[in-house]
């Protein structure tokens, strides 16, 4: 095992805890001047380090007088009480001076000071009481070890209420935990309580949150999306997703033609996002709404619609920069031909009048 496999928080509490005063030392260990055969028993305790196993035991060997003492760390209360009992069979008062008591450290000690740094909350010490018993010492925390590695503790899970979890995610977008969110959603999935067209509205809702566009832009269930029946605040998202894809660019360029013309040439690509216009919120969702109305020349939507962006908004400039457009960019004056009854039924669709 290399010194490379560790992260740098990793290594950083190594380089401490083999450091000055430590006849075991970290940087022997990486330039590769530590006996071999003292690098092949330390290894195993290494390993935990780079696994970051709740439990840690590890060898300190005192420079000046040779004395060894043993650490042993806990993060959690649970794993300190089984901790103790294992350490008081496996060594106990035959070997050190364990008595069960958590140590208390000395920050004076280069070692210790590492330790009381380090997120392990509960710490034992065992002082080897003779130098004779060191090997029988090390050989019984290499069992301890190897006893824990295959049987680990069992741990209850807390089966959290679907209502519970839906409450957590929301809570972890609100707050802008990315990693808790899809923790949330994982849970929800393995539960499989949810239809599937409502862990594709929390995924959806989830990448916008996060601003994860391309991830959003290629979920296989994407195109369909923007054709099905779905909650206003998923319409909200893909909206936002394809105001980032397709004008945004523009937007930084600060060219307002060219971004009512690729709306005019993408509107038939974005199904019904744009078919029925709720109470908005989100500023991009607003710049949206409001280039589709410049686009197609509708005046009074395009007012109201800037109406809605208050004069301080940042976005405010821009969307001042779409309206001007109206004036600028006439409506095709080319006459059109009579609608066709099929014509007429599908305006009437798209219009949601069932009726007509």
């Amino acid at each position: 095992m290399d010194y490379h496999d560790f992260n740098a928080t990793q290594a950083g509490f190594l380089s401490e805890f083999f450091g000055p005063g430590n006849a075991l030392r970290w940087d022997a260990y990486c330039s590769g001047t530590l006996p071999e055969t003292t690098r092949q028993r330390l290894i195993p305790f290494l390993d935990d380090v780079r696994l970051s196993r709740p439990v840690l035991l590890l060898p300190h060997v005192t420079e000046s007088t040779r004395a060894t003492t043993w650490y042993a760390l806990a993060t959690e209360a649970r794993q300190a009480r089984a901790l103790r009992e294992q350490l008081s069979a496996f060594v106990g008062p035959t070997y050190t001076d364990f008595t069960g008591q958590q140590a208390t450290l000395d920050a004076r000690l280069p070692a210790e000071a590492a330790l009381i740094r380090h997120p392990a909350t509960h710490v034992f010490r065992l002082r080897v009481l003779r130098t004779a018993d060191r090997q029988e010492v090390h050989q019984q925390f290499e069992r301890l070890r190897r006893l824990r590695n295959l049987h680990p503790e069992r741990t209850a899970e807390i089966v959290r209420p679907i209502g519970r979890l839906l409450r957590d995610l929301e809570m972890a977008i609100l707050v802008g935990n990315e990693t808790g969110a899809r923790q949330c959603l994982e849970h929800l999935r393995s539960r499989a309580r949810l239809s599937v067209h409502n862990l594709t509205f929390l995924q959806v809702r989830l990448l916008a949150a996060f601003e994860r566009w391309s991830e959003l832009r290629n979920l296989p269930t994407f195109r369909p999306l923007l054709d099905n029946r779905r909650p206003a605040r998923v319409t909200d998202a893909l909206i936002r997703c394809v105001y980032e894809e397709h004008f945004a660019a523009s937007e930084i360029n600060n060219n307002a033609r060219e971004c009512i013309t690729t709306f005019r040439e993408k509107e038939s690509s974005f199904g019904t996002l744009f078919r029925t216009r709720g109470p908005l919120h989100d500023p991009i969702v607003l710049k949206a709404w409001l280039l589709r109305a410049v686009a197609r020349q509708d005046s009074s939507e395009a007012h109201a619609l800037l109406a809605a962006i208050p004069a301080d908004h940042p976005h405010r400039p821009w969307a001042e920069r779409l309206a001007l457009q109206l004036e600028l960019t006439p409506e095709p004056t080319q006459p059109s031909a009579p609608a066709s009854p099929l014509d007429q039924a599908r305006q009437a669709l798209q219009a949601d009048q069932y009726d007509t």
